[in-house]
């Protein structure tokens, strides 16, 4: 089965620095079939028959063993990925402009109710969101950097990691193009 591991904040500010390459390599002795990474924001695709969650402690144990801090791992499976794309509240297929402000916060548990009713307290006419099983569609029309909502998502209790729409496109079309 072919997972997506989404590593949340590598290369960020000059912290936490990893080279693709040598995480292609050591996750590849590790046993992951066929790893590719895109941009250097942490976005790696591999082919595994291991359990989500045995794949998520391999990945997050073996950067801190050979990189030296600990990183927090996403998986996600193709399909589930596909399921994201295919039914995303606010974009239209016609309309690919809509996608500039729309990211996805990609959780390992879905939120509380609790988590939920404090995230909505940071809405606006310009920033709005709906949750659809482990993942937040983010739709931020002044931008993450103006954000308010954004910032709340790592405060839902639960490990989170956000990526642009452009970014998840890619991934599923890399996903495709291996699977062929």
């Amino acid at each position: 089965m072919m997972y997506i591991a989404l590593l949340r904040a590598v290369n960020v500010g000059g912290q936490h620095k990893i080279k693709m390459a040598d995480l292609r390599r050591v996750l590849a002795a590790q046993g992951l079939q066929d790893p590719k990474t895109y941009i250097q924001s942490g976005n790696i695709l591999f082919d595994s028959n291991d359990t989500e969650e045995s794949l998520q402690k391999l990945v997050e144990n073996t950067i801190e063993e050979h990189f030296g801090f600990p990183i927090d791992v996403i998986l996600r499976n193709v399909a589930e990925l596909d399921e994201m794309l295919d039914h995303c509240p606010y974009f239209r297929q016609d309309n690919e402009s809509s996608s500039a402000n729309l990211h996805v916060a990609l959780l390992r548990q879905p939120p509380s109710l609790k988590a939920t009713a404090q995230l909505g307290k940071y809405t606006s006419p310009y920033e709005r969101f709906q949750i659809l099983g482990r993942d937040i569609y983010l739709l931020l029309e002044q931008g993450m950097r103006n954000s308010k909502l954004a910032p709340q998502i790592h405060n839902l209790g639960t490990t989170a990691t956000i990526r642009n729409w452009k970014t998840l496109t890619k991934l599923r079309t890399m996903a495709h193009e291996t699977k062929e």
